[in-house]
């Protein structure tokens, strides 16, 4: 196999596992599925299925602070992508559409997901204005 088609079936992977905890769960696992499927609702339906096991695994994997068992389901799915793209290369684009429409680890653009905070900042004279959207350590 294409050394590309190889790293490309691993970032799909991870950006899958990231989705099952995640807002683009859904998503991911309906695209994930007709990709597999190609039209034949019999694998549709059973790779709907794996999907679903494999997200309750990585849930209780995740609860538990397991990452051996959620590396497991990460490196199933590099292997199972690896092993349709070895034989439908054809896919490679849809495949790599799906990563980018996702986002990094499986999240939805922010445009999808929860609304941008927007700060709206005026200072007159001599005075600090600090914001921050996250821990801020303010000191001279």
């Amino acid at each position: 196999m294409e050394p590309e088609l190889q790293a490309l079936a691993a970032t799909a992977a991870a950006t899958i596992v990231g989705a099952m905890a995640g807002d683009a769960w859904k998503t991911a696992k309906q695209a994930v599925a007709q990709l597999c499927g190609r039209g034949r609702a019999a694998v549709v339906e059973d790779v709907t299925a794996e999907l679903e096991h494999d997200r309750r695994r990585l849930v209780a994997a995740r609860t538990t602070a397991d990452a051996e068992a959620e590396e497991a389901v990460q490196v199933y799915w590099a292997d199972r992508l690896a092993r349709l793209l070895a034989i439908r290369p054809d896919i490679a684009a849809d495949l790599d559409a799906l990563v980018h429409r996702l986002g990094p680890a499986g999240t939805l653009p922010a445009s999808a997901a929860a609304p941008a905070h927007h700060f709206n900042v005026h200072a007159r004279g001599r005075a600090q204005v600090n914001v921050s959207g996250g821990d801020m350590r303010i000191g001279r």
